[in-house]
């Protein structure tokens, strides 16, 4: 495998270059527009049938949950959104949401979310 650093909103890479993107811990560090540009861009290299999983921080989905609340404020990702903001967010993108899960890590309650997207228009939940 080869791993290269570059901006998530212009990929240095052809189209239908890759079968899977994998996106760790990046989104809440982009705005809205360097969201959209991001998702268009892995949208762009990955071949038909292929596969983005997006993995990042999210908003924690109880209120009263303040301790976690707190320490995704504080995050130096400056866009750490809720997940049905990340979700409304991939729709329009070309991609389908095939699978999403909400996971919990470490006792403060953080929260976190998988996303499985697939580029094929027939492929969703």
């Amino acid at each position: 495998m080869i791993y290269r650093s570059m901006n998530a909103t212009r990929l240095d890479f052809p189209n239908d270059q890759f079968d899977i993107v994998y996106s760790v811990g990046v989104y809440h560090h982009l705005s809205d527009a360097e969201f959209r540009s991001s998702l268009l861009e892995s949208a762009r290299v990955l071949k038909p049938g292929g596969t983005l999983i997006l993995l990042d921080n999210i908003l924690p989905s109880l209120k009263i949950n303040l301790y976690a609340y707190l320490i995704r404020k504080l995050d130096r990702g400056k866009f750490v959104r809720r997940k049905d903001q990340i979700l409304e967010m991939l729709k329009g993108m070309g991609l389908n949401v095939v699978s999403q899960e909400t996971f919990y890590y470490t006792f403060t309650g953080l929260e976190g979310i998988i996303v499985k997207l697939g580029k094929n228009a027939g492929r969703e939940i």
